[in-house]
């Protein structure tokens, strides 16, 4: 768009300020109050700023007085091309800025871009520094990031950031308009969020890379303990490299379904060992199912097998869904045996212990390429410390319910996972129950597909009684993840016998935590306050 095409429309142009002696900002407010008293629509009030500096109190001329300079000697003034014509050719202290290289178009900003700048500004009035102006090419900074500060004088500033050659810190370049800029001091990459990758975002992979052993290492004692507390002193810098991973990319914006997909699997498994579920740690990152539908639905751009593991792993950590398990170790189970018979081939005859599956098993591992040893230590983790913890208990008679070990599960578990912790018998008679027909024999999945789609009378057997129906109306108005809290009592509710709650049974309180899948809430809502 020219600057013809777009010359009626109002943005802060920016102006040179050639007056010396007297406030530019002093010139603009008595114009603008003069207009206001007029009230000539041909002359309307305008938007004005002026940065400048407020410097310590000095004696002028005999009087000791506050004294503010301009910064850069600019002036912004909000308006139509042709408002801010008017106003320069009556004001002669003033003129526009043309751009650079032979630009026609004269610069000018956008109302969010000017609230970023006045930030820039603020935080060098509160140091008495000058605001350095860059009048610059903007090819120069394509190869930076977006990103925002979180910490200091320039919190809250979005920017460019330049990096310092061998330090953990540079400059963050704010772009004011084309080919006008102002930078902030120097700060620490660890005050920074991303906001958005550069283009040439190769050192994202490079970040992913040097981070997972520090994630494999937290996540590790997460699944040992079952938390992240009594940590040693390089665990305890680990937990806190975690946390800075959440805080600088878990809002970035990821053009690459592909990128974003590895990406934000870090985050999600980061947030999972962190106990970060039910909430955005502040206004700039998301909820914890946010990261799992973003991960999902770029899935399928992901062609490298290894990074496809691992967002399987993943997955099953944040869901709990055996499927994506399965898919991962199909994939881990090909690696080990592969490198296994490798290592048959060349040390059978010198070294008897290779015919040992444990021993062979270990030393098929540490052979293996980083990317995909930390896939199967990952996998086998969370098999060992998570995969067998879903179970079906008995409590009273013939009655069965779905056993949690921790509450790290999530509403994306599926009826179908919970129906496959019940044996096969219980299984069949809650087919009886439910008057379904499954002659050649059920399944969990097959049970589950004819449970939801005889929602009606699934809720009316589930909500038998006045408790039974408080409970149901209790879990299907809260938030999908929270867990609904009931004292453990000789009795079971006819959720947990019919397999349409899990239970996670805090031993210590007596009490009963029950979360229901998000597959059968959604068949259930419609008749909640019948």
């Amino acid at each position: 768009m020219t600057a013809e095409d777009n010359s009626h429309l109002s943005k802060w142009y920016i102006l040179k300020s050639l007056l010396t002696r007297y406030k530019a900002d002093e010139t603009l407010a008595k114009e603008m109050e003069k207009r206001h008293k007029t009230g000539d629509e041909n002359f309307p009030v305008m938007d004005y700023y002026v940065p400048h500096l407020e410097e310590k109190r000095r004696l002028v001329n005999g009087v000791v007085k506050d004294v503010s300079s301009p910064l850069g000697g600019y002036a912004f003034l909000k308006g139509t091309l042709h408002q801010v014509n008017r106003f320069c050719h009556s004001h002669s202290g003033f003129n526009k800025i043309r751009g650079l290289d032979g630009d026609s178009a004269f610069l000018s900003i956008r109302d969010k871009e000017m609230e970023n700048f006045k930030l820039v500004v603020r935080a060098y009035n509160a140091r008495h520094q000058n605001a350095p102006f860059i009048s610059s090419n903007a090819d120069f900074f394509e190869e930076g990031d977006t990103v925002r500060i979180l910490e200091g004088d320039f919190r809250n500033v979005q920017g460019t950031f330049i990096t310092s050659r061998g330090k953990d810190s540079g400059y963050v370049v704010v772009r004011v308009c084309r080919n006008f800029y102002v930078t902030t001091l120097e700060v620490k990459s660890s005050q920074l969020q991303i906001i958005s990758f550069s283009d040439k975002n190769h050192h994202v992979y490079q970040q992913l890379d040097s981070f997972s052993p520090v994630l494999l290492r937290v996540t590790g004692h997460f699944l040992k303990n079952g938390s992240l507390d009594e940590l040693d002193s390089q665990l305890a810098k680990d937990k806190s490299k975690v946390e800075r991973f959440v805080v600088r990319f878990g809002s970035a914006e990821i053009k690459s379904r592909k990128m974003q997909s590895r990406v934000t699997a870090y985050i999600l498994l980061s947030r999972f060992v962190l106990r970060r579920h039910d909430r955005a740690d502040d206004v700039n990152t998301f909820p914890f199912t946010h990261y799992i539908d973003v991960v999902r639905k770029g899935m399928d751009a992901v062609t490298n097998p290894v990074n496809l593991a691992f967002i399987n792993a993943v997955l099953y950590a944040a869901t709990g869904i055996s499927e994506y398990f399965e898919d991962a170790s199909h994939a881990a189970t090909q690696w080990t045996a592969e490198a296994e018979e490798s290592i048959k081939s060349r040390h059978a005859k010198d070294n008897p212990a290779v015919t040992d599956a444990s021993y062979l098993r270990a030393e098929a591992i540490k052979s293996l390429p980083l990317r995909k040893r930390e896939v199967v230590i990952l996998l086998d983790l969370l098999d060992r410390y998570f995969r067998p913890g879903v179970t079906a208990v008995n409590i009273g008679g013939k009655t069965m319910m779905v056993s949690l070990p921790d509450k790290t599960y999530s509403a994306a578990i599926t009826l179908s996972d919970l129906l496959s912790a019940f044996p096969s018998d219980y299984l069949n008679g809650l087919t009886e129950t439910l008057g379904l027909k499954h002659d050649d024999g059920t399944t969990p999945d097959r049970l589950a597909t004819d449970m939801l789609g005889c929602a009606e009378r699934l809720y009316s057997e589930a909500t038998c009684t006045k408790s039974d129906s408080g409970l149901m109306e209790e879990l299907l108005s809260s938030d999908p993840d929270k867990y609904i809290v009931r004292k453990a009592g000789s009795r079971p509710f006819r959720l947990q016998t019919l397999g349409l709650v899990a239970t996670y049974v805090n031993i210590d309180n007596d009490e009963w935590h029950m979360l229901m899948p998000a597959d059968v809430r959604s068949v259930l809502t419609k008749y909640t306050s019948k």
